[in-house]
Protein backbone atom coordinates (compact mmCIF):
# COMPACT_ATOMS: atom_id res chain seq x y z
CA UNK A 1 0.00 0.00 0.00
CA UNK A 2 1.35 3.48 -1.42
CA UNK A 3 0.25 6.56 1.07
CA UNK A 4 1.10 10.07 1.74
CA UNK A 5 0.60 12.67 4.18
CA UNK A 6 0.04 16.28 3.91
CA UNK A 7 0.35 18.32 7.15
CA UNK A 8 -0.19 21.70 6.23
CA UNK A 9 -1.29 23.70 2.58
CA UNK A 10 -4.05 21.67 2.27
CA UNK A 11 -5.42 21.79 -1.43
CA UNK A 12 -9.32 21.79 -1.82
CA UNK A 13 -9.40 18.28 -2.52
CA UNK A 14 -8.85 17.57 1.22
CA UNK A 15 -11.63 19.90 2.64
CA UNK A 16 -11.61 22.05 5.66
CA UNK A 17 -10.19 20.60 9.02
CA UNK A 18 -7.11 21.02 11.56
CA UNK A 19 -5.16 17.56 11.09
CA UNK A 20 -3.11 16.49 8.43
CA UNK A 21 -4.54 14.50 5.51
CA UNK A 22 -3.45 10.93 4.50
CA UNK A 23 -3.99 9.42 1.05
CA UNK A 24 -3.64 5.53 0.88
CA UNK A 25 -3.61 3.99 -1.89
CA UNK A 26 -3.71 0.15 -2.27
CA UNK A 27 -2.84 -2.57 -4.55
CA UNK A 28 -4.97 -4.35 -6.85
CA UNK A 29 -5.44 -7.62 -8.49
CA UNK A 30 -4.05 -8.84 -11.63
CA UNK A 31 -4.52 -11.56 -14.28
CA UNK A 32 -1.72 -13.73 -12.36
CA UNK A 33 -2.61 -14.72 -8.53
CA UNK A 34 -0.35 -13.34 -6.33
CA UNK A 35 0.12 -13.53 -2.13
CA UNK A 36 2.24 -13.45 0.66
CA UNK A 37 2.35 -14.01 4.11
CA UNK A 38 4.35 -12.76 7.24
CA UNK A 39 4.92 -13.07 11.20
CA UNK A 40 6.50 -10.90 13.29
CA UNK A 41 7.27 -12.64 16.73
CA UNK A 42 8.64 -10.82 20.61
CA UNK A 43 8.97 -13.33 23.19
CA UNK A 44 10.05 -12.98 27.32
CA UNK A 45 12.86 -15.40 26.47
CA UNK A 46 14.42 -12.90 24.47
CA UNK A 47 13.83 -10.07 26.33
CA UNK A 48 16.05 -8.36 29.29
CA UNK A 49 14.66 -9.60 33.00
CA UNK A 50 13.83 -6.20 34.56
CA UNK A 51 16.25 -5.48 37.46
CA UNK A 52 12.90 -4.18 39.46
CA UNK A 53 11.04 -7.26 39.41
CA UNK A 54 9.71 -9.20 41.79
CA UNK A 55 11.04 -12.51 42.97
CA UNK A 56 9.48 -15.42 42.22
CA UNK A 57 9.49 -18.59 44.38
CA UNK A 58 12.71 -20.35 42.45
CA UNK A 59 14.87 -16.94 43.76
CA UNK A 60 14.72 -15.52 40.17
CA UNK A 61 13.29 -12.29 38.77
CA UNK A 62 10.28 -13.00 36.99
CA UNK A 63 9.90 -12.19 33.34
CA UNK A 64 7.54 -9.84 31.97
CA UNK A 65 5.42 -12.31 30.13
CA UNK A 66 5.89 -11.11 26.67
CA UNK A 67 4.06 -13.20 23.91
CA UNK A 68 3.73 -10.71 20.91
CA UNK A 69 2.48 -12.35 17.34
CA UNK A 70 1.77 -9.73 14.50
CA UNK A 71 0.74 -11.92 11.37
CA UNK A 72 -1.06 -11.74 8.39
CA UNK A 73 -0.90 -12.14 4.49
CA UNK A 74 -2.22 -10.70 1.09
CA UNK A 75 -3.84 -12.43 -2.25
CA UNK A 76 -5.18 -11.34 -5.60
CA UNK A 77 -5.80 -12.65 -8.61
CA UNK A 78 -8.30 -12.38 -11.32
CA UNK A 79 -12.08 -13.11 -11.00
CA UNK A 80 -12.76 -12.83 -14.78
CA UNK A 81 -9.40 -12.31 -16.87
CA UNK A 82 -8.71 -8.89 -18.21
CA UNK A 83 -12.05 -7.75 -16.21
CA UNK A 84 -12.59 -7.68 -12.80
CA UNK A 85 -10.00 -8.48 -10.77
CA UNK A 86 -9.76 -8.73 -6.53
CA UNK A 87 -7.15 -8.31 -3.70
CA UNK A 88 -7.83 -8.48 0.14
CA UNK A 89 -5.00 -8.53 3.03
CA UNK A 90 -5.63 -9.23 6.55
CA UNK A 91 -2.96 -8.13 9.53
CA UNK A 92 -3.55 -9.13 13.47
CA UNK A 93 -1.85 -8.63 16.18
CA UNK A 94 -1.63 -10.16 19.70
CA UNK A 95 -0.10 -9.18 22.65
CA UNK A 96 0.37 -11.17 26.03
CA UNK A 97 1.98 -8.88 28.77
CA UNK A 98 2.48 -9.35 32.43
CA UNK A 99 5.06 -6.91 33.83
CA UNK A 100 6.10 -7.87 36.73
CA UNK A 101 8.20 -4.82 38.40
CA UNK A 102 5.14 -2.46 39.02
CA UNK A 103 5.88 -1.30 42.39
CA UNK A 104 3.59 -0.20 44.89
CA UNK A 105 3.67 0.87 49.27
CA UNK A 106 1.16 -0.65 51.77
CA UNK A 107 0.84 -0.26 55.46
CA UNK A 108 3.58 -2.23 57.72
CA UNK A 109 2.14 -3.99 61.01
CA UNK A 110 4.51 -1.31 62.63
CA UNK A 111 2.08 1.38 61.07
CA UNK A 112 -1.23 -0.43 61.80
CA UNK A 113 0.13 -0.46 64.94
CA UNK A 114 1.29 3.28 65.12
CA UNK A 115 4.71 2.89 65.09
CA UNK A 116 6.02 4.73 61.91
CA UNK A 117 9.80 5.55 63.09
CA UNK A 118 11.14 2.67 60.69
CA UNK A 119 8.81 4.34 57.69
CA UNK A 120 10.50 8.01 58.45
CA UNK A 121 13.86 6.82 59.33
CA UNK A 122 16.57 7.67 56.98
CA UNK A 123 16.27 4.09 55.19
CA UNK A 124 13.10 4.48 53.80
CA UNK A 125 13.34 8.33 52.70
CA UNK A 126 16.99 8.70 50.49
CA UNK A 127 18.97 9.03 53.40
CA UNK A 128 16.46 11.63 55.03
CA UNK A 129 15.15 11.55 58.29
CA UNK A 130 11.17 12.91 58.20
CA UNK A 131 9.31 13.98 61.20
CA UNK A 132 5.76 13.42 61.25
CA UNK A 133 3.41 16.06 62.32
CA UNK A 134 -0.58 16.39 63.14
CA UNK A 135 -0.77 14.35 65.92
CA UNK A 136 2.71 11.96 65.81
CA UNK A 137 4.52 12.36 69.20
CA UNK A 138 8.14 11.12 67.74
CA UNK A 139 6.79 9.33 64.75
CA UNK A 140 4.10 7.23 66.39
CA UNK A 141 0.85 7.61 66.75
CA UNK A 142 -2.13 6.27 68.51
CA UNK A 143 -3.73 3.73 66.75
CA UNK A 144 -7.07 4.15 68.25
CA UNK A 145 -7.04 7.24 66.04
CA UNK A 146 -7.32 5.44 62.46
CA UNK A 147 -10.10 5.73 60.08
CA UNK A 148 -11.91 2.60 60.89
CA UNK A 149 -13.01 3.09 56.89
CA UNK A 150 -9.12 3.02 56.45
CA UNK A 151 -7.86 0.34 58.90
CA UNK A 152 -11.06 -2.12 56.57
CA UNK A 153 -9.20 -1.01 53.13
CA UNK A 154 -5.47 -1.65 54.68
CA UNK A 155 -6.54 -5.23 55.95
CA UNK A 156 -7.91 -6.01 52.15
CA UNK A 157 -4.37 -5.48 51.03
CA UNK A 158 -1.75 -7.34 50.56
CA UNK A 159 0.91 -7.48 53.68
CA UNK A 160 4.87 -6.76 52.68
CA UNK A 161 7.92 -7.74 54.49
CA UNK A 162 9.84 -5.20 53.88
CA UNK A 163 10.14 -2.38 56.38
CA UNK A 164 9.10 0.82 54.19
CA UNK A 165 6.10 -1.02 52.97
CA UNK A 166 7.18 -2.03 49.24
CA UNK A 167 5.46 -4.39 47.48
CA UNK A 168 6.52 -5.62 43.92
CA UNK A 169 3.48 -7.08 41.97
CA UNK A 170 2.83 -7.85 38.06
CA UNK A 171 0.07 -6.30 36.01
CA UNK A 172 -1.96 -7.89 33.05
CA UNK A 173 -1.87 -5.86 29.62
CA UNK A 174 -3.39 -7.81 26.75
CA UNK A 175 -4.63 -6.56 23.27
CA UNK A 176 -5.79 -8.16 19.97
CA UNK A 177 -5.99 -6.19 16.85
CA UNK A 178 -6.97 -6.57 13.76
CA UNK A 179 -7.31 -4.79 10.26
CA UNK A 180 -8.91 -6.37 7.04
CA UNK A 181 -9.07 -5.03 3.87
CA UNK A 182 -11.00 -6.47 0.57
CA UNK A 183 -10.88 -4.51 -3.14
CA UNK A 184 -12.33 -5.40 -6.00
CA UNK A 185 -11.80 -3.60 -9.72
CA UNK A 186 -13.60 -4.06 -12.64
CA UNK A 187 -12.11 -2.69 -16.03
CA UNK A 188 -14.89 -1.32 -18.15
CA UNK A 189 -13.23 -0.35 -20.90
CA UNK A 190 -9.69 0.74 -22.25
CA UNK A 191 -11.09 4.11 -20.90
CA UNK A 192 -12.96 3.50 -17.58
CA UNK A 193 -12.79 1.40 -14.68
CA UNK A 194 -14.30 1.01 -11.36
CA UNK A 195 -13.30 -0.37 -8.14
CA UNK A 196 -14.74 -0.65 -4.59
CA UNK A 197 -12.51 -0.99 -1.15
CA UNK A 198 -13.57 -2.35 2.08
CA UNK A 199 -11.71 -2.12 5.19
CA UNK A 200 -12.82 -3.05 8.73
CA UNK A 201 -10.41 -2.93 12.27
CA UNK A 202 -11.25 -3.92 15.32
CA UNK A 203 -9.30 -3.37 18.67
CA UNK A 204 -10.28 -5.34 21.96
CA UNK A 205 -8.66 -5.02 25.12
CA UNK A 206 -9.83 -6.58 28.60
CA UNK A 207 -9.65 -3.63 31.62
CA UNK A 208 -6.28 -3.52 33.61
CA UNK A 209 -8.15 -3.76 36.77
CA UNK A 210 -10.11 -6.90 37.42
CA UNK A 211 -10.76 -9.04 40.61
CA UNK A 212 -7.47 -11.40 39.99
CA UNK A 213 -5.27 -8.73 37.89
CA UNK A 214 -2.94 -8.02 41.01
CA UNK A 215 -1.91 -8.36 44.24
CA UNK A 216 -2.85 -5.37 45.29
CA UNK A 217 -6.29 -5.35 44.04
CA UNK A 218 -7.27 -8.78 44.41
CA UNK A 219 -8.67 -8.85 47.95
CA UNK A 220 -10.13 -5.17 47.71
CA UNK A 221 -12.24 -5.73 45.09
CA UNK A 222 -13.06 -9.43 45.43
CA UNK A 223 -16.45 -10.58 43.89
CA UNK A 224 -16.80 -7.96 42.01
CA UNK A 225 -17.35 -8.56 37.87
CA UNK A 226 -14.53 -7.16 35.49
CA UNK A 227 -16.24 -4.69 32.86
CA UNK A 228 -16.93 -6.26 29.23
CA UNK A 229 -13.66 -5.52 27.12
CA UNK A 230 -14.06 -3.03 24.88
CA UNK A 231 -14.35 -3.78 21.36
CA UNK A 232 -14.13 -1.30 18.45
CA UNK A 233 -14.37 -1.53 15.17
CA UNK A 234 -14.35 1.01 12.46
CA UNK A 235 -15.20 -0.41 9.08
CA UNK A 236 -14.77 2.56 6.39
CA UNK A 237 -16.20 1.69 2.39
CA UNK A 238 -15.38 3.57 -0.20
CA UNK A 239 -16.51 3.02 -3.91
CA UNK A 240 -14.37 5.07 -6.71
CA UNK A 241 -15.15 4.97 -10.23
CA UNK A 242 -12.80 6.59 -12.06
CA UNK A 243 -13.83 7.99 -16.15
CA UNK A 244 -11.20 8.59 -17.96
CA UNK A 245 -12.28 9.94 -21.67
CA UNK A 246 -10.03 9.88 -24.64
CA UNK A 247 -9.77 13.20 -25.05
CA UNK A 248 -5.80 14.05 -24.01
CA UNK A 249 -5.19 16.31 -21.44
CA UNK A 250 -9.10 15.35 -19.86
CA UNK A 251 -9.71 13.56 -16.78
CA UNK A 252 -12.48 12.64 -14.30
CA UNK A 253 -12.32 10.91 -11.34
CA UNK A 254 -15.60 10.77 -9.22
CA UNK A 255 -15.21 9.08 -5.08
CA UNK A 256 -17.68 8.51 -2.95
CA UNK A 257 -16.84 6.71 0.74
CA UNK A 258 -18.40 6.09 4.28
CA UNK A 259 -17.20 5.79 7.45
CA UNK A 260 -19.16 3.19 10.84
CA UNK A 261 -18.02 3.19 14.08
CA UNK A 262 -19.27 0.96 16.79
CA UNK A 263 -18.00 0.93 19.96
CA UNK A 264 -18.87 -1.88 22.56
CA UNK A 265 -19.75 -0.92 26.13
Amino acid sequence: MDSSRATSGLAAQNGMHAAASVNAVTKSGTNTLHGNAFEFLRHRALNATSPFAAIGPDGKRQDDGLLRNQFGGTVGGPIVRDRLFFFGGYQGTSRRFRPADQIAWVPTAEMLAGDFTRFASPACNNGRQINLGGGFVGNRINPALFSPAALNIAKRLPATTDPCGQITFGTTDDSNEGQALGRIDYQWSADHSVFGRYMATFITKPPVVSPVTTPLNKNAIRGVPAPVPPNTQVPPAAGSPSFRPIAVGSDSDVRKSAMRTNDAP
